[in-house]
């Protein structure tokens, strides 16, 4: 039963992050709780520029159907590592709960220069090239920070714990989701409020996956550079509007489910980035990653491995 009311009430919870970082694979599982309500898609309202009245009047009517007796929540994974974020929460939500799920920032990094690469953004190459770049700061900031900042969680929690209690952060680390699926779900069922008995059927399949290389990955990338034009120094994007464009984009979803599919087949390759490379790579997070256990007491000690 909906309540006229329902359109103003605050988050019970967010999914904050970390970006590729298993955040689809959360949402999906919770979705299918009968005691929460979260929207298929992400949310983008706590982010700037676009924050505004109006983005708030937006998040209201998409929970306007929340059940009243539901947790209702939204998911971002940008929220984790955007600094204009946790007081926009806090103001709006001050008593919501918050997850983040934390991956290895090295493997996170190179995921997230894949995604860019299917998204047509980079041309398919080097991706030692591309991180030699992004380490000099020859990249538009804000795009650089999906690949390599979206991955310093310390300074995020540490902007979160200035806004929360830290109670109301979950942190669940890449190796325990690897080991216990369902341990980890009953773990934000209890976090969240609701029961822990109710486990979806399909929790162990994975979500938004994708190979790293070979040829469907460059196939979709041409797909989405032919509807797209993106500069990486400005980071200016523009889509072209055209019947061509939007078969582009249809061709490239449905490469991208394929190669979805076939991630559960096929392993990604250890040497997609050179042993020197990943070494600039330990150096750049290393500091953080320090910061990461100090705050939060767990053993990070693989991630530097």
């Amino acid at each position: 039963m909906n309540s006229p009311g329902n359109r103003h009430r605050p988050l019970d919870f967010l999914i904050i992050g970390a970006q590729k970082s298993a955040t689809t694979w959360a949402q999906f599982v919770l979705r299918h709780h009968p005691d929460i309500y979260l929207p298929r898609h992400e949310t983008r309202v706590f982010e700037d520029p676009i924050y505004s009245a109006g983005e708030l009047d937006k998040l209201a009517s998409e929970i306007a159907r929340a059940p009243v007796s539901a947790k209702v929540g939204i998911k971002r994974p940008e929220y984790l590592c955007r600094p204009e974020c946790p007081p926009r929460i806090a103001e709006h939500s001050p008593n919501a709960k918050l997850v983040a799920l934390l991956r290895n920032p090295i493997e996170r990094a190179i995921s997230a220069y894949f995604h860019i690469v299917r998204s047509g953004k980079i041309e398919p190459g080097t991706p030692d090239r591309v991180f030699q770049s992004l380490l000099r700061g020859d990249y538009e900031p804000k795009f650089a920070m999906s690949i390599l900042t979206y991955g310093r969680y310390g300074e995020a929690i540490e902007r979160y714990y200035r806004s929360f209690p830290r109670e109301q952060l979950l942190l669940v680390l890449d190796r325990d989701l690897a080991k216990d699926e369902r341990g980890v779900y009953r773990r934000i069922c209890a976090h969240l409020g609701v029961s822990v008995d109710h486990v979806p059927w399909d929790i162990s399949i994975p979500r938004n996956r994708g190979l790293y290389n070979g040829p469907l990955l460059n196939v979709a990338s041409a797909l989405n550079r032919s509807r797209i034009s993106f500069d990486p120094v400005s980071g200016l994007t523009h889509i072209r509007d055209s019947r061509l464009a939007s078969v582009a984009k249809a061709a490239a979803v449905f490469v991208h489910r394929l190669n979805s599919a076939l991630s559960m087949l096929v392993d990604r390759p250890d040497d997609t980035l050179s042993a020197a490379m990943r070494a600039q790579l330990r150096d750049y997070y290393a500091e953080d990653i320090a910061r990461t256990e100090k705050l939060t007491g767990f053993d990070l000690s693989a991630w530097l491995a």
